[in-house]
């Protein structure tokens, strides 16, 4: 196993512990953030903080894959990528909504973990959506540290728009 295998095995290691570590630990992660007295509610800083953990593990990941030697964006499948992870995309979030109506409405809070899990599943689907616009509409001339920086920027934005503006 190569030194960048390993580097992206002990980020998939650490995300899930820190997630797993979120999850046993959520009131009483909940009651210091109600206690600290931020002026946001608790339950958005912790979606957040999953968010911002699972956008940078995935830009790690590419990375460390990058650091491998071999050209990660050079393949032909980049070309028609944006379709395929959208159409996967768009098949996931019907999918989620038929589970949403049946199996998951009577969701109780010891299966929140469930809920980080779907949440970790999009934010990592969307963040490869986004890379591939990035790669396939980009400027090709561009290194591997320039797509990724530029996917990161795109998908916080995104992820501000998404989650943030509704609530002004």
């Amino acid at each position: 196993m190569t030194r960048w295998t390993s580097f992206q095995f002990a980020t998939i290691v650490a995300i899930g512990l820190f997630l797993a570590g979120m999850q046993l630990f959520r009131t009483s992660i909940l009651s210091f953030l109600t206690s600290i007295n931020i002026g946001v509610q608790p339950p958005i800083i912790i979606t957040f903080l999953t968010i911002i953990t699972v956008i940078w593990g995935c830009a790690l990941l590419v990375v460390w894959q990058s650091k491998k030697g071999k050209p990660l964006f050079k393949h032909k499948i980049w070309r028609i990528m944006p379709a395929i992870v959208g159409g996967w995309l768009l098949l996931s979030i019907i999918g989620f909504l038929v589970l949403g109506l049946t199996i998951l409405s009577d969701i109780n809070t010891y299966m929140l973990w469930l809920v980080d899990l779907f949440i970790i599943y999009f934010l990592a689907l969307f963040y490869i959506f986004i890379l591939s616009i990035v790669i396939r509409y980009g400027n090709t001339q561009n290194d591997m540290s320039t797509i990724t920086f530029s996917a990161n920027i795109a998908v916080l934005v995104a992820i501000i728009i998404l989650f943030f503006l509704p609530g002004l």
